[in-house]
């Protein structure tokens, strides 16, 4: 029971890393995406 126990935590260890690594990825993917429109500053406040 215990050996059985250890596999499902260690599964489920394994399961939860790889979904945030996979979060994680699509997190940075949008924000980058995001990043490269910025709205247009008007020339008289860069003056």
């Amino acid at each position: 029971m215990k050996s059985l126990k250890g596999k499902l935590l260690r599964n489920g260890l394994k399961v939860l890393g790889n979904v945030s690594l996979f979060l994680s990825a699509v997190v940075v993917v949008v924000t980058s995406g995001g990043g490269t429109h910025q709205p247009k500053c008007p020339r008289e406040l860069l003056r």
